[in-house]
């Protein structure tokens, strides 16, 4: 009661919220399979220089598609702080520490993808592709953050803790 005029609209962030959910446990099936590419990458055989060559093409793909699955997890986790902002500015104030947490927890998950596209970056030989990713990986953290605090500050406001 009270809410008639935004239902629609949490509708529908719960809905983009569910998806959200579905496409990061997908992610997860995905970040295997891309640690076990770049990890098979490694084993290959390095006697001869057409085998190194080989083995260092692989190793860059295998580092790259283990990056971009993490660097897909931090883009959601966005997501997610973006959706916890609208709920908390519109949804039931008696879940407004749950919109608060959701923003902690997706910055606490963008922070772990991004823990994990620069563990690749230690063993990568292409820099442009490194800067290109270094600076998105700040513009994620970045937006994350200033979600989480202003939902954190805006939550203990409205308790009358700030």
């Amino acid at each position: 009661k009270g809410y008639e005029d935004v239902h629609r609209e949490m509708g529908e962030n719960l809905k983009k919220a569910q998806r959200l959910k579905d496409e990061l446990l997908d992610l997860l099936q995905k970040d295997t399979e891309a640690f076990n590419d770049a990890a098979q990458a490694f084993k290959m055989p390095k006697t001869s220089e057409e085998e190194k060559k080989a083995r260092v093409e692989a190793i860059e793909r295998g580092l790259v598609k283990a990056s971009e699955v993490p660097l897909a997890v931090m883009e959601k986790s966005l997501e997610i702080s973006r959706l916890a902002r609208k709920v908390l500015a519109k949804g039931n104030k008696m879940a407004i520490t749950d919109g608060a947490i959701s923003a902690l927890f997706a910055e606490a998950a963008a922070i772990g993808g991004m823990i994990n596209v620069r563990i690749n970056f230690s063993w990568m030989k292409n820099r442009e592709y490194i800067e290109k990713t270094e600076k998105r990986l700040g513009e994620i953290l970045q937006e994350a953050r200033a979600i989480r605090e202003e939902a954190v500050a805006s939550t203990l406001k409205q308790l009358g803790q700030a």
